[in-house]
């Protein structure tokens, strides 16, 4: 009877212990399949929006949700929505890149920059339900060449009426008729991002003087005063063009063996681009472009650097 009851107890305590794995050993094999489907799997690396920034996150089954942010100042140019990769096919849905941030005076739903008339300028106010209004003027000697002389545009819906531009100058009847201005000379077109006025005096000398917008500056100092004598300017023109005068960035050194380039685009935004020398590749992704917001390069740098490529 004694023999009987030990053989019992060694079945239910020593038995399954022999049989079944452990439950530590379960839990081992389990996360080590977790582990290599993970490493069978990648999920590209996003390229944060320009201007802007992103961040993410990840389950225990290694799905990866990805959102992103624009800078202060600026704003989406198209809707923004999460992007989401699962490790078990390693593709970004329902796309692989977030939409890029633009300056919100430039979004849709504000009222475009206006071209000065050709021998005139324009001022404007804003009214308190926030329409603008800008009226136009000729220089002296000179009217416009059309009745239109005021533009009106409510931000709400961003278009100017009657038409998005002011009518050209001409030199007036009594100006016509008048000796002192037979020769005329060809208009200098305005700065990007700004305007001119000019001024006949009673010798018939036409002197003119360009203005950037507010918010911007000349990006290289004009002449006190563009005169015109005989029918050429002086000094020849063109006018300097107007940047943006927000603060400015540090330039972002080149990357080794490689180099770069920028360019400001009309709204004074400044975009630079890095490559590498012939033979040479990024030993990682760079961004499609570096982008100066707010006296900050988003993203902020440094370029990666450029080794020789595979096969050179």
């Amino acid at each position: 009877m004694r023999r009987f009851a030990l053989l019992l107890i060694w079945i239910a305590v020593v038995a399954p212990a022999s049989i079944e794995p452990g439950r530590d050993e379960r839990s081992s094999n389990k996360e080590k399949k977790t582990s290599d489907a993970a490493e069978r799997s990648h999920c590209p690396r996003l390229l944060p929006p320009t201007g802007g920034t992103y961040n993410c996150f990840v389950d225990r089954y290694g799905t990866h949700t990805c959102s992103a942010a624009c800078w202060p100042g600026l704003e989406f140019q198209s809707p923004s929505q999460p992007l989401i990769c699962t490790a078990a096919d390693g593709v970004w849905t329902p796309t692989d890149r977030f939409p890029n941030c633009i300056r919100e005076s430039t979004a849709a739903g504000t009222c475009p920059a206006l071209l000065a008339p050709v021998y005139g300028g324009y001022s404007c106010r804003m009214g308190s339900d926030g329409v603008k209004t800008c009226s136009g003027s000729c220089a002296d000697g000179y009217e416009f060449d059309a009745p239109t002389t005021s533009l009106t545009c409510d931000p709400n819906v961003g278009t100017w009426t009657p038409t998005d531009q002011f009518p050209n100058c001409r030199p007036s009847t009594r100006a016509r008729r008048s000796s002192q201005v037979a020769t005329q000379c060809e208009p200098i077109p305005p700065p990007m991002s700004g305007s001119y006025s000019c001024m006949l005096d009673h010798l018939g000398r036409m002197t003119c003087n360009p203005t950037c917008m507010d918010g911007f500056e000349f990006e290289a100092p004009p002449a006190a005063e563009y005169v015109c004598a005989d029918g050429a300017w002086s000094p020849p023109g063109p006018y300097p063009n107007c940047v943006f005068a927000g603060q400015k960035c540090e330039k972002i050194p080149p990357p080794v063996w490689g180099s770069y380039h920028c360019q400001t685009d009309h709204t004074g935004t400044e975009r630079c681009y890095p490559a590498c020398m012939q033979g040479y590749e990024f030993e990682s992704p760079a961004a499609a472009e570096y982008v100066c917001i707010n006296g900050q390069f988003s993203p902020p740098g440094p370029y990666p650097n450029c080794r020789k490529s595979e096969g050179e």
